[in-house]
């Protein structure tokens, strides 16, 4: 049986357009022109794909989005946009969407990326008939950028915020290695928690472990009240060790 990919684009040039390539290409096709009546389609025949504008005249494609998450419906999604900020970039992510495009679109590229998308779900379907638990994998201040390895760190960004994995975050000096730390923050379930940053750099061997990990009243003989480390103030939020590479190699078992 052919996949199905409904086709939810409010322009009915743009439309036409993706709808004869994907015939071309041997997809079954439905098509709205709305966000309500693209769930409406979406719940009703389950397609196994959609295409998704994120400007709609009704909805905005990424509320749809969120509704078909929070609905049955499985299929995956690639949200299509004129307008490929950091924003979109990352709720798209977080909200379930396997990639997304910028218009215009490049054909090529989007026949490739929906199949490895349908593979995806193929393998997606599979574990789950296994019993397997799979889970899939806003602007952000002072990040500009559109270019493709941008629009990379934006997915990623919105992939890592929603787990609660150690990420290290590489790259040259200047790159805005902090900026991405307080965006995976910003866009985490830790939010409302602090994000509390530690300069590795900038301490003192030996205070490191002190400020670090605190200590407690007379632990040692200059230890005349007790103090939290940094660790214990990011309860609940997130702890961001920048330049974490000076640190002392005997500090990396933690406290003895």
């Amino acid at each position: 049986m052919k996949p199905r990919i409904l086709i939810v684009e409010d322009d009915r040039t743009t439309l036409k357009a993706l709808s004869l390539l994907l015939s071309d290409e041997g997809y079954q096709v439905l098509k709205a022109e709305t966000g309500d009546e693209g769930l409406r389609l979406a719940l009703r025949e389950q397609p196994d794909l959609i295409l998704l504008d994120i400007r709609l005249p009704d909805l905005d494609g990424l509320s749809v989005l969120e509704r078909l998450r929070n609905g049955p419906c499985k299929a995956a999604v690639i949200i299509m946009t004129a307008n490929s900020t950091s924003s979109n970039a990352i709720r798209a992510t977080k909200l379930g969407a396997f990639d997304y495009v910028s218009k215009p679109i490049n054909d090529e590229h989007l026949v490739v990326l929906i199949q490895r998308a349908l593979e995806y779900r193929a393998l997606e379907k599979a574990l789950r008939d296994l019993h397997t638990n799979t889970t899939q994998a806003p602007n952000i201040p002072n990040i500009v950028g559109h270019s493709l390895s941008m629009q990379d760190v934006y997915k990623l960004i919105g992939r890592v915020s929603s787990s609660d994995a150690t990420v290290l975050i590489t790259g040259e000096s200047g790159t805005g290695k902090e900026l991405v730390a307080n965006a995976i923050h910003e866009y985490s379930s830790r939010a409302q928690g602090p994000l509390v940053k530690v300069n590795c750099a900038a301490i003192p061997d030996s205070l490191l472990e002190s400020e670090l990990f605190g200590h407690e009243k007379g632990a040692f003989t200059s230890a005349l009240t007790r103090r939290i480390g940094r660790f214990e103030k990011a309860q609940a939020g997130t702890l961001f060790l920048d330049e974490i590479a000076e640190l002392p190699l005997g500090l990396h078992a933690g406290p003895g």
